[in-house]
């Protein structure tokens, strides 16, 4: 190979890398104005965010959230669990019967399980909570009384319950929504 070839070469392969280098940076420069927007977007969002964040930490959860914690975290952000937890679990510690808040508990008691049977430590895809002390004999529904369990291990707690058994064989319908439930007419 001669020397001067080499040099062409190389200096074909410098021109190559800086038309690569233009064309890049062009796209780049294409797509500023775009991803400027999106920041703007995102402070909106995020602002919006925290504007309804402050709100629920002083109110608590709106009532249209109570059925779903899913839907209010992916509203809100994780940071929900924690209000839920300090303003709007305490208010309904003490209530007669399934509070409104039921799902929420039933999700943070998962969460604390990690979706575990506490019994025979089997990670199930649905589990069932227990109450430890049943609530017709004064146990509550607060977390220290709940636990996570398999369908097994619930039906053995229950022995004489049929309906474990109906649900294990599959006679017993679970309800399954259809559509989204339409909260516009709750109050």
């Amino acid at each position: 190979m001669k020397q001067g070839s080499a040099k062409n070469l190389i200096m074909e392969i410098n021109v190559g890398f800086i038309i690569l280098g233009v064309w890049l940076l062009s796209g780049l420069l294409r797509l500023l104005p775009e991803m400027v927007r999106e920041g703007r977007r995102r402070k909106v969002e995020n602002a919006k965010r925290q504007e309804s964040l402050e709100a629920i930490r002083k109110d608590g959860i709106p009532q249209v959230f109570l059925a779903s914690p899913q839907l209010a975290i992916l509203h809100f952000g994780n940071e929900v669990l924690k209000v839920w937890e300090t303003v709007t679990e305490p208010k309904y510690r003490d209530i007669e019967g399934y509070p409104p808040d039921w799902a929420w508990r039933r999700y943070a008691v998962r969460l604390r399980d990690h979706d575990r049977c506490t019994k025979c430590k089997v990670t199930i895809a649905r589990p069932h909570v227990h109450h430890v002390k049943p609530v017709r004999q004064g146990g509550r529904h607060g977390f220290e009384n709940l636990v996570t369990l398999c369908a097994t291990c619930h039906e053995r707690e229950h022995p004489g319950n049929s309906w474990f058994r109906k649900l294990r064989f599959g006679f017993v319908r679970r309800w399954r929504p259809t559509r989204p439930p339409d909260f516009r007419h709750r109050r």
